[in-house]
């Protein structure tokens, strides 16, 4: 199984984190002004005080995606050219990773996770929704452990195939937040 590099996931999620975090209003750009990745981000993007818009705020996760994405692929390049890779193997045996952003960016990013990280993930209403999300994922693997004639018909053959503990967590995990929610408060009825 092919990993994803962790280069990609971070991203990938500090992109769309800060676009949920801006869409939902619990992160305002006020906050975000300390930031210096947030300061780039700004150049060229004007808005006011009060008309930070959908538009705004699509065009700079946009600038924040092509800035990682640029500075990624530059620093990158910078780091073939200096090692002169003939073949795969010269680049596998390497102490580090080849693919990296520039020490500069990686400062920037970093604080913007740490940004993310203290003023989102940590937010009350992030942690409470994950406490709730965290009961009923409980609540459901418990319930369809203990009575598995509850999973549909469609996966009940995927019963003894995989063992009950495999099959429940990929139905559970196949399950979108709103049905997930509908079936924890069936079980309650």
């Amino acid at each position: 199984m092919k990993t994803i590099p962790k280069i990609k996931i971070e991203l990938a999620y500090t992109a769309h984190d800060l676009d949920d975090g801006l869409r939902s209003g619990l992160l305002t750009p006020d906050q975000l002004d300390a930031v210096a990745l947030w300061q780039r981000l700004r150049t060229n993007i004007p808005w006011g005080k009060n008309n930070f818009d959908d538009l705004t705020r699509h065009r700079i996760i946009r600038r924040l995606i092509g800035l990682e994405t640029k500075d990624l692929l530059a620093n990158t390049n910078r780091s073939l050219d200096k090692i002169h890779p003939l073949s795969p193997f010269d680049i596998q045996h390497l102490d580090a990773n080849i693919v990296t952003w520039s020490p500069q960016f990686s400062l920037e990013n970093r604080e913007l996770r740490a940004f993310l990280r203290d003023n989102l993930y940590r937010h009350s209403r992030v942690t409470r929704m994950a406490k709730q999300a965290s009961t009923i994922l409980r609540d459901l693997y418990t319930a369809y452990i203990n009575n598995p004639d509850r999973i549909p018909s469609t996966n009940q053959k995927l019963l003894k195939q995989y063992g009950p503990e495999r099959t429940v967590c990929d139905y559970i995990a196949g399950m979108t937040d709103r049905f997930a929610r509908d079936e924890h408060s069936q079980l309650r009825a």
